[in-house]
């Protein structure tokens, strides 16, 4: 075991009265017997049998100068410290229990020997929590309020407005160390709590409310009022934050509701999304839009009633309107009723219009002149009566004109074209000069004599241009080693070789 322990599991302390107790050597064995010996008036094994030999003693024990005393004589002797003995003389000083020579050592309980031991003064004047010390005067269990001193002391009265108990500080100058409920330390001396505080408490030393705020206050001094829009006017002490009245919102109730919020979506408002929900007839984030006139009132309530994201209409839209929120106009060919997601038809459209929205037919189609026929195709839109004159395409919307090449391109007062191609795009009759086939829509060569070819084939009607070319648009090159360059205009071959050349091409 370690020093100063036995036992079989080391955890019994060695008797305080072996020699060498608390020294850094071990002072009992493992049975717990002193290994060197008892202190004095201390015998057996463990040193646990008290010998005393002084006569008519029961506890005989070691002054502070290191000689024999009876710590308790015998009922009705005292210790007499002159001589050292327990005398049977009857000690004469009032309330004294241990005496010598008319100087009184210990007195009775609730008293204590004044400086020449001549009397036993009363505690009362000591200023104790509880009793003094018979011996000395001072105070065990510290000091009755409002007295304090040095040491066990309690020889000073606390001189501190609302001070309960004081102290001596540097250079001897007296501090508060509690103060009276209602006030705390603050610079060694009492200032009042903050007036908020619930039951006027507060910490010892800081101004913080102990029981926190009184109704309708918050902070750490309770030093802010709740907002006056709070729920009974009262809201969370450490926070500020409360229920809100209607028309209120936020954690501390210091925002104003939108207008258009209504009161349930007030009380739930938050900043990303705003209220949660609208007054009848509105929409938006803080409810700031109107839903669509066109939207159909709720049977229930005969309220306008819409999406609050996006304005949405809940329910029909009123006849000749649709959409999310009702706000275009259904088409005019209609007959004023259409699908109110789509805007498609509930009916067929008019003869001169097609289609699931009933747009017009295309503009140049020819239009039909009775109920049972109709201008274009009800599904497609194409032209069922063909086009006006200049124009071609199953929708009519390719212009004659945007060929430029019919021949002389004239057209009467009337802007219809004399020449005209037919509804595929194809002239009717010869191409202008200089352009070929059957949309005239391509160019003659160059290389064609007056610039002039077949509709057909683009052929050179009048030959080529130059001497040097041949083929039937003229477009390629006579051979070089012909004479002159010249070759036949069909077949390219040389007309003439020069001297020892031969062949088509005189090679």
């Amino acid at each position: 075991c370690n020093a100063g322990q036995y036992g079989r599991f080391c955890n019994i302390t060695c008797n305080t009265n072996c020699k060498g107790f608390n020294s850094i050597n071990d002072t009992c064995d493992f049975y717990g017997n002193c290994l060197f010996g008892c202190k004095p008036f201390w015998s057996g094994p463990m040193c646990d049998q008290h010998i005393c030999p002084i006569e008519r003693c029961n506890h005989c024990g070691m002054s502070l100068t290191n000689h024999k005393e009876c710590k308790q004589c015998h009922e009705g002797y005292f210790w007499e410290k002159e001589r050292a003995v327990c005398t049977h003389t009857h000690c004469t000083i009032t309330n004294c229990s241990t005496c010598s020579l008319n100087k009184c050592h210990v007195c009775q309980s609730g008293f204590y020997p004044a400086l020449n031991g001549a009397v036993c003064n009363s505690c009362d004047d000591r200023h104790c929590n509880g009793t003094c010390n018979q011996s000395t005067g001072d105070c065990p269990d510290g000091c009755k309020a409002g007295w304090y001193g040095q040491g066990s002391f309690c020889n000073l009265e606390c001189k501190v407005n609302n001070c309960t108990q004081c102290a001596l500080g540097f250079m001897n100058t007296e501090l508060c160390l509690r103060c009276n409920p209602g006030y705390y330390v603050n610079d060694g001396g009492c200032t009042i709590c903050p007036e908020n505080c619930k039951d006027n408490l507060c910490d010892v030393a800081k101004s913080t409310c102990k029981n926190g705020c009184k109704a309708g206050y918050h902070g750490v001094n309770c030093e802010w009022n709740c907002n006056s829009v709070c729920d009974n006017g009262e809201c969370d002490p450490d926070t500020g934050n409360c229920s809100c009245k209607d028309g209120w919102f936020s954690d501390r109730c210091d925002r104003l509701c939108p207008k258009y919020c209504s009161s349930d979506g007030c009380a739930s408002y938050n900043v990303t999304v705003g209220c949660a929900s609208c007054e009848p007839g509105r929409y938006g984030r803080d409810c700031e839009l109107k839903c669509s006139s066109n939207c159909m009132a709720q049977p229930s309530n005969n309220y306008i009633d819409c999406n609050k994201l996006n304005g949405s209409c809940v329910g029909l839209c009123k006849s000749g309107f649709y959409g999310h929120n009702c706000s275009t106009t259904c088409p005019g060919s209609c007959g004023g009723s259409c699908d109110q997601n789509t805007g498609m038809c509930n009916s067929s459209c008019d003869i001169h219009n097609y289609g699931k929205l009933c747009p017009p037919c295309p503009q140049n189609c020819v239009r039909s002149q009775h109920v049972n026929n109709r201008t274009c195709d009800m599904d497609t839109g194409k032209c069922n009566l063909g086009c006006v004159a200049g124009f071609y395409g199953p929708f009519c919307n390719i212009t004659c004109d945007a060929n430029k090449h019919c021949k002389d391109n004239k057209c009467d007062d009337s802007g219809k074209c004399e020449l005209e191609c037919d509804q595929y795009g194809i002239c009717v009759g010869d191409c202008q000069a200089g352009f070929f086939g059957q949309k005239c829509d391509k160019k003659c060569s160059s290389t064609c004599m007056g610039g002039v070819c077949s509709k057909e084939f683009g052929s050179c009607v009048y030959g080529c241009l130059d001497v040097v070319m041949y083929g039937t648009q003229c477009d390629k090159l006579c051979p070089v080693t012909c004479v002159n360059q010249s070759c036949d205009r069909q077949t390219g071959h040389c007309i003439t070789c020069g001297i020892g050349k031969y062949g088509s091409t005189c090679t």
